[in-house]
């Protein structure tokens, strides 16, 4: 009877290489693309952020970042319009958040 090595002997083909790109493959599938935000969602999340800012209401933003979601829970401290950001004050410290990346807000 011959015994050989079984399946053994073919895992050494993968190169390293190859590996890495199959790894890079995987995590990019799990990315998700950016939604498009009407307009109406956008002065929805307008009007939320401006609340938070005069009135300290704290606010959870969905917020999308290179190809996944995060949540940020906060007090928006300023809304700066020329260089489209906000500093969302969570913990004590300041966040710098692009308003192009914000995709939902919501009152806590």
């Amino acid at each position: 009877m011959i015994r050989d090595r079984g399946l053994k002997k073919w895992k050494g083909f993968f190169m390293p290489e190859h590996i890495s790109m199959l790894n890079k493959c995987y995590v990019d599938g799990k990315k998700l693309k950016k939604p498009v935000i009407d307009e109406q969602e956008f002065e929805e999340i307008g009007v939320i952020v401006m609340e938070s800012l005069n009135y300290l209401v704290q606010i959870k933003l969905t917020v999308w970042q290179e190809g996944y979601f995060k949540y940020h829970s906060g007090v928006v401290s300023k809304v700066d319009q020329l260089m489209k950001y906000i500093l969302l004050e969570i913990e004590g410290r300041n966040e710098r958040i692009m308003i192009g990346n914000i995709t939902g807000a919501e009152r806590i």
